[in-house]
């Protein structure tokens, strides 16, 4: 009988290391698979050369931004987690007890009027972790957890916790709910995860003078009417890139090419320090009047229509080939419900017919596409996306 193999550990290790996934330990430093099966190294110095670049020959990135759930990874943590969300409207939170819920960055979180002011929180239970609130607004006088009743003042101050009185060394100021941090800009309510992030108008410092020149003067007397929030077979970065030029717009949106001259020189862009900003004046007469958006990085669109409509779209990564778009519109008391309901379907086809090239977009740049990269056109239109790059680059070697 012949004596059995013997199993050396280096072979053991092997075996292991081929059965296990990796363990990410590291954000600095991401691993990518190929459909070779070559893992590449994806360092965050490595991914800020690749902007640079990109930035330098006014090119696309290359196809792993689009489709690796390591480099989200990264952009989440050094972007998405700090950056400012729309979340709603102070008439949402006119009186104590009000609150509104909302998802940014992946995190549920809860926004109340206190006696002294707007507070915003994480919206997890400190004891297992449960949504304090699942309604996506109401009224309370204390926040309660309905899984197992820990109930929580305006405050965020933990007020009390069945049998939680029989557990040794329990202290109830340890147990708060986790702030986040809140701001504003003008009636406008914006939340970030980070509550060391810069405020919202230190950011944005040029936005309030710059948007009100452009006619920006949003008050009182307006109803809010939120969109359904629907998905995007796209990266993020795509839908960006799609919605910060409009040299697309002739062939792909042409009633809106119809109603507004998209063609430069006339249709303007323009950049500033954290956003941007595009104006094309309309060409038929109507209550909405030129287009006028704004872009505040990363994910965040403002648009004024005339004064009378104010819209607001923010796009989130689900994963790295997929983004939620959601809108909500603001009318002012003065625009019919007739006016609102034709609107609202005109956005819904130009978000159709963007939702086709921006999946188009994705199917394009897949895994196995090894073409050179694509060129930006500055000079033709496409300046934003070079803009674009260059705050993605500020937030990979400064966040």
């Amino acid at each position: 009988m012949g004596q059995e193999p013997q199993v050396g550990l280096a072979q053991i290790r092997l075996a292991a290391a081929l059965r296990s996934p990796p363990v990410l330990t590291d954000i600095d430093a991401l691993t990518k698979t190929d459909d070779q099966e070559r893992t590449v190294t994806l360092t965050r110095d490595q991914l800020a050369a690749e902007l640079k670049d990109a930035i330098a020959t006014n090119s696309g990135l290359p196809t792993h931004w689009y489709n690796a759930e390591e480099v989200l990874q990264l952009e989440q943590e050094l972007i998405f987690r700090k950056s400012w969300y729309h979340v709603g409207h102070l008439d949402q939170l006119a009186n104590v007890g009000d609150f509104v819920t909302a998802t940014i960055a992946g995190a549920s979180v809860l926004l109340t009027r206190t006696e002294d002011g707007i507070r915003g929180y994480f919206n997890t239970c400190r004891h297992r972790g449960h949504l304090v609130k699942s309604e996506p607004q109401g009224n309370a006088k204390s926040l309660l957890c309905r899984y197992h009743g820990w109930n929580y003042d305006l405050d965020g101050s933990l007020r009390s916790a069945p049998y939680a009185q029989d557990e040794v060394g329990f202290d109830k100021c340890m147990f708060s709910l986790t702030p986040i941090k809140v701001d504003y800009w003008g009636p406008l309510v914006f939340a970030n995860l980070d509550v060391n992030a810069p405020a919202f108008m230190e950011l944005f410092h040029e936005l309030p003078t710059q948007a009100a020149k452009e006619g920006w003067h949003m008050g009182e007397g307006f109803r809010r009417v939120p969109r359904e929030p629907y998905t995007i077979e796209a990266n993020w970065k795509l839908v960006v890139d799609n919605s910060i030029e409009c040299t697309h717009c002739t062939l792909t949106h042409p009633n809106f090419a119809r109603t507004y001259n998209v063609k430069m020189p006339v249709y303007e862009y323009h950049e500033f320090e954290n956003y941007s900003y595009q104006w094309g004046p309309a060409q038929v007469e109507q209550r909405v009047g030129n287009y006028q958006q704004w872009f505040l990085f990363p994910h965040t669109l403002p648009v004024r229509a005339g004064g009378i409509v104010y819209d607001f779209w923010t796009f989130e990564p689900l994963s790295a080939t997929k983004t939620l778009a959601s809108g909500v519109h603001y009318f002012h008391e003065s625009v019919t419900d007739a006016e609102i309901e034709a609107y609202y379907e005109g956005y819904s086809t130009i978000t159709q017919e963007d939702q086709a090239v921006m999946e188009n977009m994705q199917r394009g740049l897949n895994p196995a596409y090894s073409g050179p990269a694509n060129r930006n056109l500055v000079k033709g239109g496409e300046r934003l996306l070079q803009h674009m790059q260059s705050l993605m680059l500020n937030s990979f070697e400064n966040a």
